[in-house]
């Protein structure tokens, strides 16, 4: 790795330290769980859930977004973080990965082949008493945020 390289990699490191230098011990359970700890998995299955809103629905969001000046992406992640706040006991700090894209990256720059796309960790520290509008702002600010710091691949964020 270029001397380049490592300093760019150190930079995004510390922006990535500072953001989780204090982390809940483990993820809060729903309060609807019928469990008080999480068991031990044997296997991992998907559930896949689908919901439509309406027309009328779509475009109070889009006028939100407009207004906030967010991304309708913002604007649901946003929901499933006011949804979360409600149904978790001490869910108060919540980190949802993202998938990015890439497409700010110079191809040209980099020695490969394929689709590049990254997760990118979106921390939301909220209370359950903040309003939506300023869930919306905190969410749009940290998106944008944790995209700014998105060149640095996940598996060595995690690793580090």
């Amino acid at each position: 790795m270029s001397r380049q390289v490592k300093q760019f990699a150190e930079a995004e490191l510390q922006y990535w330290r500072k953001e989780f230098a204090t982390t809940p011990p483990s993820l809060p359970l729903l309060t609807l769980a019928k469990v008080d700890e999480r068991p031990v998995l044997k296997a991992y299955q998907n559930i896949r859930a689908g919901c439509r809103i309406s027309v009328d629905t779509k475009a109070q969001n889009f006028h939100i977004c407009r207004r906030i000046q967010a991304t309708p992406f913002q604007f649901y992640l946003a929901a499933l973080r006011a949804l979360l706040l409600r149904y978790t006991i001490g869910g108060e700090d919540i980190t949802i990965a993202v998938a990015e894209s890439g497409r700010t990256y110079n191809v040209e720059d980099m020695d490969v082949i394929g689709p590049l796309y990254n997760l990118v960790l979106v921390r939301l520290l909220s209370h359950r008493s903040t309003k939506f509008e300023e869930l919306l702002e905190a969410t749009r600010s940290k998106t944008f945020t944790g995209m700014a710091h998105s060149k640095l691949p996940y598996p060595m964020l995690v690793k580090e």
